[in-house]
């Protein structure tokens, strides 16, 4: 339980920041009162994301990305991020000698960050077990056959109202690893449109196929490789949203194997969470699919911009109020437990990214879409110099879908950069101006006028600058290892 109370008025938060009546004026008489810091972070009775009072909540389906439907398409995914898809085999073994030769560079040199210990560390945060042990069925249903169901216990199954569903999930959720849960539909012609043809994780092998059946369920290959398949059942139409908070000081380490360890653990954590929804769902007498972070949903910020958990960003990236980016992806488990919808939200992250170009500067490679405005474009159009030129892309091969209104990721350029220089980039995340600590006070002051007015947007950029905020000096990431606790300047005093 909290044991820090604010008796704080709009009023009082306004001057606070040192806005006085401009601020007011700003923000208006939307921002409540309200009475201490815990009736601020409390959900609507468990149906909702317990995101901060000054977020928005938008009309159903009504994110503040636009969309498209007619012009979405199902992806497929067993080419994402694969960078042999745009080059020659020629460039391809020269990306990865480069690659090894820069991880034998930082042994060698016992480099902070790149040394044998923190390599260890991010293969240890990636293992990924539980997909690589049970293969695509794994995947894509749990372990159905090792949980009992409730005919096997001699019981009915659960039944509730959308309403207490919802609420028993998030509660199962949170428990099972979840920071923070919404809950969505599969409606033929929208989101139904989703859902990948085929996975990365088991390719064309296994193709995603919608059927009328009782229960979901997965087909092996033959010995040609043919007629293999996941069947998604018709009767999935509910999206149980999950979402794991990556470290921000791990984040902050990049380029290192401390900061892949951030990320890495926080994909394995994911995996693991939907796992084990999965598990309880089918033992509460329900069926469930979910696949993996690579697997059987396309657009993964799509399912959050669209329910509530955050706002579609210029990194091509979901950013939560809570969190910002510090999110590496969401997991969705489709099931046939009815849950009450949520609405998406507005708390102004994609209108700032219009006049924040803060990622943009800092990419090394370019892959950052920096035109001011989004776009209904499938590819960047930015012309840029460097090993990765945007001539290279092949559009069918990655999900830059013209469907919704957004800035383009060049792909071949991110993922290829990660191909290169040993540990994989998490720049951005690190360089975000949303990237900070939930308790940090002066943050959680910023956030509501980004929320309900734009007038101050390039003051709080220059400002995230001012004070060094973004990636923490290559000369600091071995002080992680003496203590994971450490205070970077620039973040003392944020919540550690």
């Amino acid at each position: 339980m909290s044991k820090f109370h604010s008796t704080i008025s709009r009023r009082d938060f306004m001057k606070a920041v040192g806005l006085g009546a401009a601020g007011l004026g700003a923000a208006g008489a939307a921002a409540p009162l309200f009475h201490d810091l815990d009736e601020i972070s409390a959900s609507s009775k468990g149906l909702k994301p317990a995101h901060p009072w000054f977020v928005k909540e938008r009309d159903y389906m009504d994110p503040t990305t636009e969309i498209d439907w007619s012009l979405m398409e199902r992806f497929d995914a067993s080419g994402e991020l694969n960078n042999s898809l745009h080059v020659d085999k020629d460039k391809l073994d020269q990306m990865r000698a480069l690659n090894k030769a820069h991880v034998k560079e930082g042994f060698d040199g016992n480099k902070p960050g790149l040394d044998l210990r923190s390599y260890a560390l991010k293969t240890s945060a990636w293992l990924k077990p539980y997909v690589r042990a049970g293969g695509a069925k794994a995947a894509f249903l749990g372990e159905k056959h090792r949980i009992s169901t409730p005919e096997q216990l001699g019981t009915t199954k659960w039944t509730g109202t959308p309403e207490e569903n919802a609420r028993m999930i998030r509660s199962a959720a949170r428990f099972f690893g979840a920071c923070q849960v919404s809950f969505g539909e599969v409606i033929e012609g929208k989101t139904k449109k989703l859902i990948n043809t085929v996975t990365a994780d088991f390719g064309p092998k296994y193709p995603v196929v919608f059927e009328d059946v009782d229960d979901s369920y997965v087909v092996d290959p033959d010995d040609t490789g043919k007629g293999g398949k996941m069947v998604f059942a018709n009767k999935l139409k509910y999206a149980i949203i999950l979402m794991i908070r990556q470290d921000l000081d791990m984040t902050r380490m990049a380029l290192s194997y401390l900061e892949n360890s951030g990320g890495g653990k926080g994909y394995d954590q994911i995996d693991i969470t939907q796992y084990r929804m999965k598990s309880f769902l089918n033992g509460i007498g329900y069926d469930a699919t979910g696949g993996t972070v690579m697997g059987l949903t396309c657009a993964r910020p799509g399912w959050g911009t669209l329910f509530g958990l955050g706002e579609l960003t210029r990194l091509m990236q979901l950013s939560c109020p809570e969190y910002g980016p510090l999110i590496r992806t969401t997991m969705v488990v489709f099931t046939d437990l009815p849950v009450a919808p949520n609405n998406p939200i507005d708390s102004g992250t994609n209108r700032f990214c219009i006049n924040c170009n803060k990622c943009v500067d800092i990419c090394p490679v370019g892959a950052i879409y920096s035109e001011k405005e989004p776009d209904f474009i499938r590819t960047p159009i930015d012309s840029q110099n460097g090993p990765f030129p945007p001539d290279h892309l092949k559009p069918e091969a990655f999900n830059n879908s013209p469907g919704y209104k957004h800035w383009p990721l060049n792909h071949y350029a991110c993922g290829g950069y990660w191909s290169t220089v040993g540990p994989y980039c998490g720049i951005c995340h690190g360089t975000c101006v949303f990237s900070k600590h939930p308790v940090s006070t002066i943050h959680e002051l910023v956030k509501p006028i980004i929320t309900y007015t734009t007038a101050f947007n390039g003051f709080f950029l220059a400002m995230d600058k001012a004070y060094g905020y973004g990636t923490v000096p290559e000369e600091r990431w071995n002080d992680w290892w003496e203590d994971p606790f450490y205070e970077v300047p620039g973040y003392e005093n944020q919540g550690h």
